[in-house]
Parts: structure tokens; C-alpha cells; sequence
């Protein structure tokens, strides 16, 4: 009787210890291949940065940017009516 306790107690330890270890190889894989990609990344931007540089142009007109000034927005605030927030949009 002894022998079979340790038995189902020495397996369900083993249960218990193996999706733990298969997911701890899983996340390491995954910060592996999330860090492989991030230097890729960065090799990549890098040598778009250093393509830049040696033709003369600024990043943005190397990656196809046609404009030199980009339309903003403006920020009003939550108005109590509309018409309040017409008159203040007149004022501009």
C-alpha cells in the first residue's frame, strides 16, 4: 500500500511539474524570439537611418514623405453648447 501512494503522489508531482517546465521553455522561446526580432529591428532602422545619410535626405523624404508641413488640429475643451464651441472656434 505504501508503494502505491508514493506512486500516485511521486505522478501527480510530475503533472504538476511538467506544464510548469514546458511553459517556462515556452516564455523563454518567446523572449528568445522577441529579442531576435527586436534586433532585427533595430539593425533595420539602423541601416534605413545610415541610407539616409549617405544620399543626403532627410529620414522622412527617404520613406516616400511628399509634405513639408502637416495640418494640426486644435484642442477646445468640452464646450456647454454648440454655439459655444462655434464662437470659439471663430476666434481662431
Amino acid at each position: 500500500m505504501g508503494g502505491r501512494v508514493f506512486a500516485v503522489a511521486h505522478s501527480g508531482l510530475l503533472r504538476q511539474s511538467w506544464p510548469r517546465h514546458f511553459q517556462r521553455r515556452r516564455l523563454q522561446r518567446s523572449w528568445q524570439s522577441t529579442r531576435k526580432s527586436v534586433r532585427q529591428s533595430a539593425l533595420r532602422h539602423g541601416l534605413v537611418e545610415l541610407a539616409a545619410r549617405i544620399r543626403g535626405l532627410p529620414l522622412h523624404r527617404l520613406l516616400g514623405a511628399t509634405r513639408d508641413r502637416v495640418s494640426v488640429g486644435a484642442d477646445f475643451g468640452v464646450m456647454d453648447s454648440i454655439d459655444d464651441l462655434l464662437h470659439a472656434v471663430d476666434r481662431l
